[in-house]
């Protein structure tokens, strides 16, 4: 299926670059190092190689943000012309919702190199976060120049995010689909193994859409990521004490976040020849779960069914416009619009 994204008329002909901004703060506790290094996806393979950032790129896939945000502040400043820095730090705030900022850093690529791919293509991602239209467009127009390739696919990533943010995901499947799958997308449950109150949401809806399907497997995916315990083993421990039966249970415990839990998803999916999905989360998280899912599907070469349906309270009108704007960064890693090597196929 085909996405048509009709951008505002430009404004600007070219991009106005933001200044440059400070790092920002990252407020969240570091993750839990080593124990999470080798989780799903492992972040910026790009960079693994690199000697001036692979300590970076370890800082990153173990969580370690104040060592990572000071560190890559420090490198940039002492190579303010070596553009990969900037690269990992764009990924990184996109990563953790700063959009401003992943914009900023993206324009000190532009600044030296206006005609950069990956600088250009990642921008428009930031861009749609912050809901800057006409950035979007003149950005886009600089990338149709650049590759009508690129802009097309960034186009169609566009316009399949607006169509996943305004669909009225509910409590209840909406499309005529006969599931043969339910694809649970985790939670850090609590520092005890049991399932959290999120968690517990997300189970409790499972549950009910294994009774409604009682012919569909079961997909449960999270790994060790907030405390040792992976959350596809937590599902499935209180999903089989809750009447499923185990035999139904296909378990994914390496998944860190939700892009990997889309990955190893549709490797499922693909091994086991299931391809009508429910997608099973929060109210706040189902639209980005099942857009993510039903866009790697596609990226990876095997388009699916899709439907989902989310448990626990509706979030508040202003959770779910920061969620919205999050489903950008996400629906962006689905599609192959994130990472510097992603865009060699536009070469």
């Amino acid at each position: 299926m085909q996405y048509h994204y009709s951008p505002p008329p430009a404004k600007t002909v070219a991009p106005t670059y933001t200044e440059p901004l400070p790092a920002p703060v990252m407020n969240a506790p570091d993750g839990r190092g080593r124990a999470i290094e080798n989780l799903i996806p492992r972040y910026t393979p790009d960079y693994e190689n690199d000697p001036y950032l692979r300590e970076q790129v370890i800082q990153y896939r173990r969580w370690q943000w104040q060592d990572l945000y000071r560190s890559l502040d420090l490198k940039a400043q002492a190579r303010p012309d070596y553009l990969n820095t900037y690269r990992m730090q764009a990924e990184v705030y996109l990563l953790n919702g700063q959009y401003r900022e992943a914009l900023s850093q993206l324009d000190q690529i532009l600044r030296r190199r206006p005609d950069d791919l990956h600088a250009l293509g990642v921008s428009i991602v930031a861009a749609a976060a912050l809901d800057d239209k006409e950035q979007v467009a003149a950005r886009l127009n600089a990338l149709q120049k650049r590759s009508p390739a690129a802009a097309q696919t960034v186009a169609e990533f566009l316009a399949f995010t607006e169509k996943a943010i305004n669909h009225p995901y509910g409590t209840q499947p909406t499309r005529p689909i006969t599931f043969d799958t339910i694809a649970v997308f985790g939670e850090s449950p609590n520092p005890d193994g049991t399932p959290s109150e999120s968690l517990l949401h997300r189970l409790e809806k499972a549950k009910e859409m294994a009774r409604k399907y009682p012919n569909a497997k079961l997909i449960l995916s999270g790994g060790p990521v907030r405390t040792p315990y992976a959350e596809a083993d937590v599902m499935a421990k209180w999903l089989t004490e809750n009447g499923i039966a185990r035999s139904r249970l296909i378990l994914e415990p390496e998944a860190r976040d939700t892009h990997g839990n889309v990955i190893r998803m549709v490797e499922i999916l693909k091994a086991n020849g299931l391809n009508k999905v429910l997608a099973v989360a929060t109210r706040q998280h189902i639209a980005r779960a099942a857009a993510s899912l039903e866009a790697y599907a596609r990226y990876a070469g095997y388009p699916i069914q899709i439907d989902g349906v989310g448990g626990g309270p509706l979030p508040s009108a202003e959770k779910q416009h920061e969620r919205a704007r999050y489903t950008y960064v996400n629906t962006a890693r689905a599609f192959g619009l994130y990472r510097l090597s992603e865009f060699k196929r536009f070469e």
